[in-house]
């Protein structure tokens, strides 16, 4: 029998790479973080906020993990073409990259389902 590959329980819709920037002090890997909801604020790791348990879990026998290690990959990849637009200052050489990844951020948003259905409902009454 295969062995199940592994993978991270918790998921991050944002990825930490990119919360961090958004950090004053990079080791601590802290924000000040708004609850709308809760109608609350909170400083929390990077590692706490913008992540669901198994958000990106695969209903595959033996693989679940097959999405969120492969998404890891692409994170990496993210993060070094942030990483060379933040050192050069310019655009021209990842233009792609920065619009695949906004991209990303934007489908992989826990609430965009809601939204695009709520959208879709509202056009198909007029």
């Amino acid at each position: 029998m295969p062995k199940e590959s592994k993978s991270a329980k918790l998921h991050h819709y944002i990825p930490q790479f990119y919360l961090k920037g958004f950090c004053d002090d990079q080791r601590k890997a802290q924000l000040y973080c708004v609850d709308k909801k809760a109608r609350k604020s909170f400083i929390s790791n990077v590692k706490n906020i913008a992540s669901e348990k198994d958000f990106y879990k695969a209903d595959i026998p033996n693989n679940p993990g097959i999405y969120e290690n492969a998404l890891a990959a692409a994170k990496a990849e993210h993060s070094k073409v942030l990483e060379q637009i933040n050192k050069t200052s310019s655009l021209s050489n990842n233009l792609d990259q920065l619009l695949s990844f906004i991209a990303w951020l934007y489908v992989s948003n826990p609430g965009i389902e809601t939204l695009l259905m709520e959208q879709s409902a509202k056009l198909i009454k007029y």
